[in-house]
């Protein structure tokens, strides 16, 4: 995930625009993906395309339109493992997680959270995180999670993140 990063140093970054899916409201968030996407194309790295489509389905998902979101949310996790971006992948597969909770598939959701702890850890990620995750995992083992404590792990997983990459 350094590598990603570092790629960007001194330029625009997108990852305001996209942690702020949660935070404003979905019309007021178009504009500010037409901005992101028109950086990403400018830019044209495959990463930054990718994080808009991750945006887009965050959108469309926010919108109601889960089977769009779902298809995005999977095309968007496979090309963040092809680049070897799995804390970004498993960011995407806690996304997914949400539906697989309001669909009350815990199952599922039991074996995408098990690889959590240590893929993080081996990041460096703050112990805080790591707590949080622990207690999501127990959580779905208990079949008690739900789709805004995904979110909410996704939210604040990718700002710990941003904080490490920030500092590398």
């Amino acid at each position: 995930t350094t590598r990603a990063a570092s790629r960007h140093e001194g330029r625009p970054d997108l990852d305001p625009v996209f942690e702020e899916v949660e935070s404003d409201s979905v019309s007021g968030m178009q504009g500010e993906r037409a901005v992101a996407a028109a950086l990403a194309i400018e830019r044209g790295e495959t990463l930054d395309l990718t994080r808009v489509l991750w945006l887009e389905g965050r959108l469309l998902a926010a919108q109601g339109s889960r089977g769009i979101a779902r298809a995005m949310f999977a095309q968007v996790r496979g090309e963040l493992l092809s680049q070897e971006l799995s804390c970004d992948a498993a960011l995407v597969a806690l996304e997914e997680a949400a539906f697989d909770l309001e669909d009350g598939n815990f199952r599922q959701v039991q074996e995408a959270t098990r690889t959590l702890p240590g893929l993080f850890a081996a990041q460096g990620i703050e112990r805080e995180a790591l707590v949080a995750i622990r207690l999501f995992a127990e959580a779905v083992e208990r079949e008690s999670a739900t789709a805004q404590m995904a979110r909410g792990l996704a939210a604040r997983l990718l700002l710990a993140l941003r904080g490490i990459r920030s500092n590398a």
